[in-house]
């Protein structure tokens, strides 16, 4: 391996995300040196893409570290990781046409997104506009598996396909369904992502989706059987679907402490919450 040629180990490097990169450095031979030239350049972008009422022009914006930076992509420096979707104006966008969008930046897109968070909660009261952004994003990036956050609306046919697509891909560790109509077929695919082991958020108290109890269950599963990395915290929020008293014996154990025994996980329900 450390005889491997430094043009290899960049080429490879190049086409992982940061978090990976930076793990890199700490081996040996010509990884760290490429992993270490590439994670000086390397920019994680937030980009942001509005769209004109009519959805005839498009606005990009990028941001790193909190900065405006230019929108040349790099695909061997740059990863976005966070994709924002709406309507209205931005400050120092570049703007073009929607038809250059899908054909020249979103095949851009295509080959930086990774661990990225999409944001689509924009549309909030804008119903009655094409949802010409998000419907081009959902189209191309469909089956794209650099997703692991999402915050959608159901905006349309689109959104529902490209919700339940990103959940089939199995990367998705964090969900945040908006708004009404999301079909209920969805609602076993949400308890799979709880059930993972890498899950992280799950948001429903915005949309019809309810948790059950098999969600809630699976959780306390793997906090009580020790499943949970020690500093992680996962979440899940929503209304029940079932009374909360039907947790009074499921760990019945743990839902009192002893004073001074110091273990740290206790529950309790109270007012419909748990």
């Amino acid at each position: 391996m450390d005889s491997l040629p430094l043009t290899f180990c960049d080429t490879v490097v190049s086409c992982l995300d940061l978090h990976h990169i930076k793990l890199l450095t700490l081996l040996s031979g010509s990884w760290p040196i490429a992993a270490t030239n590439i994670s000086r350049k390397a920019r994680e972008l937030w980009v942001r893409v509005y769209q004109d009422q009519e959805g005839v022009w498009i606005q990009v914006k990028c941001e790193a570290d909190a900065t405006f930076r230019s929108c040349v992509f790099d695909p061997k420096y740059d990863r976005i990781v966070k994709l924002e979707l709406g309507i209205g104006k931005l400050q120092s966008a570049t703007k073009v046409s929607l038809s250059h969008f899908r054909k020249v930046v979103l095949p851009q897109f295509r080959n930086l997104i990774t661990r990225c968070t999409i944001f689509d909660d924009y549309y909030t009261g804008y119903g009655q506009y094409p949802h010409a952004v998000a419907n081009a994003v959902f189209d191309e990036l469909m089956d794209h598996q650099g997703f692991t956050s999402l915050k959608i609306c159901n905006s349309g046919e689109r959104s529902r396909k490209f919700f339940k697509q990103q959940l089939l891909l199995g990367n998705v560790t964090s969900i945040d369904a908006c708004y009404k109509g999301w079909p209920s077929t969805l609602q076993g695919k949400v308890c799979e992502v709880v059930k993972s082991a890498r899950f992280h958020v799950i948001g429903l108290e915005e949309s019809e989706f309810r948790l059950d109890f098999d969600m809630v269950s699976a959780l306390f599963d793997k906090c009580f059987k020790g499943e949970i990395p020690r500093g992680f915290h996962p979440i899940i929020r929503g209304k029940p679907s079932f009374l909360l008293v039907d947790f009074s014996t499921l760990y019945s154990e743990y839902t009192a402490s002893k004073e001074g025994d110091g273990f740290p996980r206790f529950w309790g329900f109270d007012s419909g919450n748990v």
